[in-house]
């Protein structure tokens, strides 16, 4: 079998607190269930620098150094973006040197998504009665299209109530105006609009962009005459999400 070390690949903050509450949380959780060493890896090397984590070239070669044999590599990305199939591209030269095993995005395809839509619901506490505006940086590629298909999945399940949008793609700012308005049409017990930022970890120039008081989703809201609650959180500071990445795990060392 070999040594066996478990990376925990992400964008990273240079945040110490914030590291605290997220990706440290997740490491912990990853070690508990699997009984193995956990590294943080950060693809911000500044990031990485500023706090004990490494770049995953870093941690690469760490490992080949302590005569580790496995690797198995849990990206915290919620999508397959730019920075996922960086991760996967830079281990592909070692593959000769390591038995590496890489789990999905977390919005990988409509099976995942559907139960990241459904640990979401819990994560929240959906309330019927108020608007949820799940809100991504976003990107043009597949990674936006998943964001499509976590709408559907919440539409599936019937809620009506919760809007998936991008700061940068489309559905964005008018499509979430127009989706408000007319749920709110004709209602006179309005609260304020839940903006969540579908972000794992704060401390980072994206959640400035859907939060801010300036530039950002949370403001064009505010612009367009909405009273917004934005949530200054991420999605790792929930138990029920970080559960994502432990089965994640759990399954890639089950292959």
């Amino acid at each position: 079998m070999g040594k066996t070390i478990v990376f925990e690949v992400c964008l990273g903050t240079a945040d110490p607190a914030i590291k605290a509450v997220s990706y440290d949380l997740i490491k912990k959780d990853l070690e508990e269930t699997s009984g193995l060493p956990v590294w943080e890896i950060f693809t911000d090397k500044a990031a990485a620098d500023a706090t004990e984590a490494m770049t995953l070239e870093e941690a690469l070669q760490k490992a080949e150094q302590e005569g580790y044999e496995n690797i198995r590599i849990v990206p915290i990305f919620l999508t397959k973006g730019d920075l996922f199939y960086e991760t996967k591209h830079t281990v592909e030269s070692y593959q000769d040197r390591f038995d590496i095993k890489i789990s999905d995005a977390v919005l990988a395809d409509r099976d995942s998504t559907a139960f990241a839509a459904g640990i979401l619901t819990q994560c929240l506490h959906m309330d019927p009665d108020r608007e949820y505006v799940l809100a991504a940086y976003g990107n043009p590629d597949f990674s936006g299209m998943a964001y499509e298909i976590l709408q559907t999945a919440f539409d599936r399940n019937g809620y009506d109530n919760v809007f998936v949008a991008q700061k940068v793609s489309n559905p964005g700012v008018p499509e979430c105006v127009e989706f408000l308005r007319r749920r709110r049409e004709g209602r006179t017990d309005l609260k304020p609009v839940i903006l969540v930022p579908l972000i794992v970890s704060g401390g980072n120039a994206q959640m400035d962009k859907l939060i801010g008081e300036t530039d950002s989703f949370a403001s064009a809201l505010r612009d367009a005459g909405f009273e917004v609650e934005a949530q200054n959180k991420g999605l790792g500071e929930y138990k029920q999400f970080r559960r994502i990445y432990t089965i994640r795990l759990n399954s890639i060392n089950k292959e």
